[in-house]
């Protein structure tokens, strides 16, 4: 293939990234090994799936709600789809020009001044995250806490405590190093809040919640009603299919890296979570209706009895999903964090324990003085939700390389 010009070189350079396509790191002998890849495509797929099923599928029916019925179902399945497809053009980019950092492959298929402005926007997006995930553990564990120890006063009953009970796994694991050292503990993340939905699947076929009425013809669930609400749906149906900043080191981190293993990893995580999420959405939002999730403050566990059992095991099992799934979205931000301060996400062991501390204790704090995880989702959805579903289209420089940058033949790892 053709030669890259001087002026592509230049690009590659700025961006931190060689002429092989690779991305350049300091000469640190205490950075962690960078081109590590043993993951396979189930454990891949459940860090994926952990990733993406956070606190936003709490706040489904709400934005059903706003959205209506149909149109609701519109946008998860078209959000969904979009999503699907910036993923599989991020993963062929990374094969392209073998770059499995979100900051250098935006760079080297834009400009270096877009690869380092996003990562600070994606920085402030997982953070984001991190604080929405603390909400939740500090919103939903009270209640259970009641039921189960049958008190109404003292620190049981206080959201902060069980947050900072949960800040202690929230260190530990977010200092490890690789994404793929949390495929055991994803597991357990996927369980519980697979639970969660299942749960609300059920509550609605039992009829418990319904007071014998039929949900569809209730007044209070809109079926196709366009209104400016509708806009504030969109936000959390994209914070609900986001893993985007973590898919370059998914893909860097599989036992055989090629596409067509990515491929597999999607054809796992995709249409469940899709499915999961039309059947979380619809069916929470039917079971309540407007009226009845207008004072949940975004999360639907909130309108349900605090003496449910069932709902108060799943109460208890988000604190541990949120335990294991707090440290993925948080290596991400950390990656983020180093990018911008480093050049590189790979660092020493004693540097990610130090960034974890920070992490976890800001983000804890801020989580305590939120009014609630709609409030966070919403922020977050509005300014950093759609922006790399954007931006990323301008990836198929990959398919149709307009200039000579990808012209260079990228190196054999």
């Amino acid at each position: 293939m053709p030669a890259a010009s001087s002026s592509d070189e230049v690009r590659y350079q700025q961006a931190g990234v060689d002429e092989s396509g690779t991305v350049e790191t300091q000469n640190d002998e205490n950075v962690q090994e960078v081109d590590v890849h043993e993951a396979g495509v189930l454990g891949t797929a459940v860090n994926m799936a952990c990733n993406i099923m956070g606190g936003a599928v709490l706040v489904l029916p709400t934005a059903m709600d706003d959205a209506s019925l149909i149109p609701g179902l519109v946008l998860v399945v078209g959000l969904g789809l979009m999503s699907l497809t910036t993923m599989i053009m991020l993963a062929h980019s990374a094969e392209k020009l073998k770059v499995y950092n979100y900051r250098a492959l935006l760079s080297a298929t834009t400009y270096p001044i877009c690869g380092r402005l996003f990562e600070m926007a994606l920085f402030l997006y997982t953070y984001g995250v991190l604080i929405e995930y603390g909400r939740v553990i500090a919103d939903s564990i009270p209640d259970a806490a009641r039921d189960f120890f049958k008190v109404t006063t003292g620190v049981l009953v206080h959201g902060w405590f069980w947050l900072l009970i949960a800040c202690a796994p929230f260190v530990i694991f977010t200092s490890l190093p690789r994404l793929t050292h949390l495929k055991w503990t994803s597991i357990v993340g996927f369980i519980t809040i697979f639970y969660i939905q299942i749960m609300i699947i059920m509550r609605y076929a039992d009829g418990t919640y319904r007071d014998g009425r039929e949900s569809y013809n209730a007044p209070d669930v809109k079926v196709a009603s366009l209104s400016m609400n509708f806009f504030r749906a969109i936000p959390v149906l994209a914070v609900a299919f986001s893993c985007h900043y973590n898919v370059p080191f998914y893909y860097r981190e599989l036992k055989v890296r090629t596409v067509q293993q990515f491929y597999k990893v999607l054809l796992v995580v995709h249409p469940a979570l899709v499915t999961m999420y039309i059947l979380t959405g619809l069916l929470g939002y039917l079971t309540f209706g407007s009226s009845g999730l207008a004072s949940t403050t975004g999360n639907v566990v909130n309108a349900y009895r605090h003496n449910d059992v069932p709902v108060n095991i799943g109460r208890v099992g988000l604190f541990f999903h949120f335990c294991t799934a707090f440290p993925i979205v948080a290596i991400g931000c950390r990656n983020c964090l180093n990018g911008i301060l480093f050049h590189s996400p790979d660092r020493s062991q004693a540097t990610y324990i130090v960034e974890s501390i920070i992490l976890v204790s800001t983000s804890a704090v801020l989580a305590m003085v939120v009014p609630g995880i709609a409030f966070v989702v919403d922020i977050i959805g509005s300014l950093f939700g759609g922006y790399h579903r954007v931006l990323v289209w301008r990836c198929d420089c990959v398919y149709h390389p307009v200039s000579g940058l990808h012209s260079v033949e990228p190196a054999v790892p």
